[in-house]
């Protein structure tokens, strides 16, 4: 094999790895063949051209690499690159004005240990401290902490009025 195509199989696994560092993150695919052609062309540049022109292709391909790497970083941080949307979603938090401890509820759904439950006309996400409460049953906030509702079912009582989210 020639010089030639000793280089160009070294800049090719360097080109490789710098795209799969700056442009296609998470994609290591391209990552892993670019390192392999960069070995297999070091490697042939050692067994074919000799030590004195494997060094000069190691201090030249990394000169190189760091050079593309801070190019492709400079051209990049000028492009809009990345998500930009920004998500405002909130863990589950309870509001202690819409609901309090002892405020009687129908169960909106099974509670399977966790379900939905209807107080004061407002839906919330909630806990059974007992066993499992079948949807329409009547429950009774027992706790609050944070983010959770504790309930109990109360007599077995159900109710079958339409219940709307809101």
């Amino acid at each position: 094999m020639t010089a030639l195509a000793i280089l160009l199989l070294i800049v090719l696994g360097l080109i490789l790895m710098i795209l799969e560092v700056s442009v296609l993150l998470g994609s290591i695919k391209f990552g892993i063949v670019g390192f392999g052609i960069y070995i297999v062309g070091i490697y042939l540049a050692y067994t074919q051209l000799g030590t004195t022109a494997v060094h000069m292709y190691l201090i030249s391909s990394a000169l190189a690499g760091v050079i593309l790497l801070l190019i492709t970083f400079r051209f990049l941080s000028k492009k809009d690159v990345g998500l930009k949307n920004v998500l405002e979603g909130k863990v589950n938090e309870v509001d202690t004005n819409k609901v309090s401890v002892g405020d009687v509820g129908i169960a909106f759904g099974d509670l399977k240990l966790s379900g939905r439950i209807n107080i004061n006309g407002h839906i919330f996400d909630a806990e059974s401290i007992g066993d499992y409460i079948d949807d329409g049953s009547k429950v009774i906030v027992t706790r609050l902490s944070m983010n959770q509702i504790f309930v109990k079912s109360i007599n077995n009582e159900k109710y079958s009025e339409n219940i709307k989210l809101d």
